[in-house]
């Protein structure tokens, strides 16, 4: 199901994204089973979503941002994250219903796409 959001924000007239936003649910891994070592902050830009197909895996750079602003934390299921491409390809891979890794250095998570937000 695709939901309306606001269109996507500029500087100078230029783009600061894709404008591909998804919601998803994330599985964040334990720092003890190779997780984040701490906490990143809500609307971090430094994790990767990492997508595999019968051609390989792609790699697209996201800003995540958590439901109520909470932190991302080791170890823990963060429900309804949204997350806004910085790449126009994600339109491609990120899909409803596509499963992703969260790579930080090394694998750190797993995640399903719920929603795309189409931009108005």
């Amino acid at each position: 199901m695709e939901m309306a959001v606001a269109s996507k924000a500029t500087v100078d007239g230029m783009a600061l994204s894709s404008g591909h936003r998804i919601v998803a649910d994330l599985s964040l891994d334990p720092t003890a089973e190779g997780g984040l070592r701490e906490p990143l902050p809500s609307g971090t830009p430094s994790l990767i979503l990492e997508f595999h197909d019968q051609n390989g895996k792609t790699q697209l750079g996201a800003r995540i941002e958590t439901a109520c602003g909470e932190p991302l934390r080791p170890g823990e299921n963060v429900l309804a994250a949204r997350a806004v491409f910085w790449a126009d390809e994600a339109r491609i891979y990120a899909t409803e219903g596509q499963q992703f890794d969260l790579w930080y250095g090394r694998h750190v998570g797993h995640g399903v796409i719920r929603q795309i937000l189409v931009e108005i």
